[in-house]
């Protein structure tokens, strides 16, 4: 009897299932092996623009974000785009396009590319609005991008009430205690945490933490990115112990092992040192912001906005040192690096110009050396 083998197309739908579920296990390094295995094969089999191809290369963009490699990231969700262009519009293919858009947005949010970010984002919601209806979920996915977006360009309120109206949509589809959920009250902890109101954050950041602890386990990586927004709350509200034992647990479990992302490693390790330094332990504080704007400048560029915010970061614990000359060296790369890129009003501007108008001040009242 002869045994009936797979087709090639058959075999890339396995490879496909199997990165989805290393992607929802939190594996990305196996997730990232085995999309890369079916995009091959459907690309030989189905050629470079068929949904399924479009559709691998968008967990490939989710996947490279992952990993911490926006530009990667960007790339795939342009080649899902192209992919995507010429056919037919299918719902399914109406749904890909409002998600490549969401990616483009991401990878290119994630580079500190705003301006183009944002024009992806309202074009993804304008797609999803037009061809799937206000209440789409596809609209909730471009609520939360152009969400994102505004935060990043200081636009909180509004922020706030997209992320919002997200969550209205996602509760109508799958009730309150959803996973999904998750992401929308990270994100809405986050905004209470950047217009100054950690108190009204935490409990939004808790929810998150609670729904994604139930569904995928106290280890997931997820789980630690809720919990470090949650750190940053308790920080804010004087609450540093708890929030130094989160950020070291997180730091953990992105530093090695299936999770490790060197992106994620930065970006708590510059929370941490910012504990550290209002703390007094300045030396470790160095320590961890030159760690992070060493990575962030070889993951992004080094002009991007998060490396800007590191070294605004050092600069105040230079001046904590003593060391005002070198300070005042940090503050203005700084100030270069986010002048351009932001609006004169935003928080992060705001903060780089009063650190820097602080340490010209201090050194105006010094003493005289003789």
């Amino acid at each position: 009897m002869r045994r009936h083998l797979p087709s090639p197309v058959d075999e890339g739908c396995r490879f496909h299932a199997r990165a989805l579920e290393y992607d929802a296990a939190g594996q990305p390094r196996r997730a990232r092996a085995s999309a890369l295995a079916a995009l091959r094969l459907f690309e030989r089999e189905l050629g470079p623009t068929h949904p399924d191809v479009a559709n691998v290369q968008l967990v490939l963009s989710r996947v490279a974000i992952s990993l911490g490699d926006p530009a990667e990231a960007e790339q795939h969700a342009g080649k899902a785009w192209c992919a995507l262009m010429g056919l037919r519009a299918s719902e399914d293919v109406r749904r890909l396009r409002v998600q490549a858009l969401c990616a483009l947005s991401t990878g290119q949010r994630l580079m500190g590319r705003h301006a183009q970010a944002l024009r992806q984002a309202r074009r993804a919601l304008r797609l999803a609005e037009e061809t799937l209806g206000r209440r789409d979920l596809e609209v909730a996915s471009a609520l939360t991008e152009l969400a994102l977006v505004g935060k990043h360009q200081g636009h909180f309120a509004e922020s706030g009430r997209l992320y919002r109206r997200a969550l209205r949509i996602m509760e109508r589809v799958y009730g309150p205690e959803h996973v999904e959920l998750a992401d929308l009250y990270h994100n809405l902890g986050g905004i209470e945490h950047a217009r100054g109101r950690p108190r009204r954050g935490e409990p939004f950041a808790r929810r998150a933490v609670a729904l994604r602890k139930a569904a995928l386990g106290e280890h997931h990586p997820l789980v630690a990115q809720d919990e470090a927004a949650l750190a940053a709350l308790l920080d804010a509200q004087g609450s540093s112990e708890e929030a130094e034992e989160i950020y070291r647990r997180v730091l953990s479990l992105f530093a090695r092992g299936p999770s490790r992302n060197a992106y994620e490693v930065a970006f708590h390790s510059n929370n941490l040192a910012a504990l550290l330094s209002a703390r007094g332990a300045l030396g470790e504080a160095e320590r961890l912001y030159r760690r992070a704007a060493r990575t962030f400048r070889r993951l992004l560029s080094p002009r991007h906005p998060d490396v800007a915010m590191v070294l605004n970061n050092l600069g105040t614990l230079q001046l904590k040192r003593g060391r005002p000359h070198v300070a005042r060296k940090l503050l203005r790369e700084a100030l270069a690096i986010l002048e351009p890129l932001l609006s004169p009003s935003h928080p992060h501007v705001l903060a780089c110009r009063e650190n820097l108008a602080r340490l010209v001040e201090r050194q105006g009242h010094a003493p005289a050396r003789h």
